[in-house]
């Protein structure tokens, strides 16, 4: 019974990495970006009836790439919605990142998966390159100035003081 609903979610997977090799252009991006940091994620990693689009096992961390294509309806909101509770239901994170983002940012959606989630579970050398590549792109990219300035409260404590106003 149980294989009656793994196959059909197997078959799909497996077609689409036969029709599209790997994976799509940003998962290819977002795994180039993983190995650059010296993550070794697994690809359409299996968790019960479910299949992650990449899963750091060891950090129990899955991470999922939400195209507007195949995530935007309410009826696909609700599927991506229950498939995260039960995989939270397992004992995994999980990390929902938009397709775009991970095309144009690959490396910031590594680095802010790590520093998000890998806190104390990465050697200081990862998760200070993540801090560094985060830093940079917030301080180039002033529209997300706001989670900047989140962020570095959070790090810096509430007496946090930024030269700059917006």
């Amino acid at each position: 019974r149980k294989l009656n609903k793994i196959l059909p979610v197997a078959v799909k997977s497996l077609a689409g990495m036969v029709l599209h090799g790997r994976g799509s252009k940003s998962e290819n991006k977002l795994y180039e970006s993983f190995l650059d940091f010296g993550l070794n994620p697994e690809y359409e990693y299996p968790v019960g009836y479910y299949f992650l689009d990449f899963a750091l096992p060891r950090f129990k961390l899955g991470v999922e790439l939400d195209s507007f294509k195949h995530h935007s309806t309410e009826t696909q909101k609700q599927r991506d919605r229950i498939k995260t509770d039960y995989l939270k239901s397992k004992g995994w994170e999980v990390e929902r990142l938009k397709g775009w983002f991970c095309w144009r940012y690959p490396d910031i959606a590594v680095a802010h998966m790590i520093l998000k989630h890998l806190k104390g579970k990465v050697s200081e050398d990862i998760f200070q390159k993540a801090e560094g590549k985060a830093i940079t792109y917030l301080a180039q990219n002033w529209e997300h100035r706001e989670f900047a300035l989140e962020y570095l409260k959070e790090k810096l404590g509430q007496g946090f003081w930024f030269p700059i106003h917006w």
